[in-house]
């Protein structure tokens, strides 16, 4: 799913996703990536929701500021 979502196949992507997250919902890059793809497709609403659940798992320094980078940004795009 990385792949598609660096290649912005988004679309092919959320199966991936929903898979994964089906399985571990605490899973932090499938939150991680499922709030990029919601917040380009402007779902704020959803877009917080899988930030939050990806912020509240979070662990390590490259977690916490993939994180951080991307609420900042929503908070550009979604107010």
């Amino acid at each position: 799913s990385h792949r598609l979502i660096e290649d912005k196949n988004y679309d092919e992507a959320v199966p991936y996703l929903n898979t994964i997250l089906s399985m571990r919902p605490k899973d932090f890059r499938a939150n991680y990536q499922f709030g990029q793809i919601c917040r380009t497709r402007r779902e704020c609403a959803l877009s917080r929701a899988y930030f939050a659940a990806a912020e509240a798992v979070a662990s390590g320094d490259e977690e916490t500021k993939a994180i951080k980078d991307a609420l900042s940004q929503f908070a550009r795009d979604c107010g």
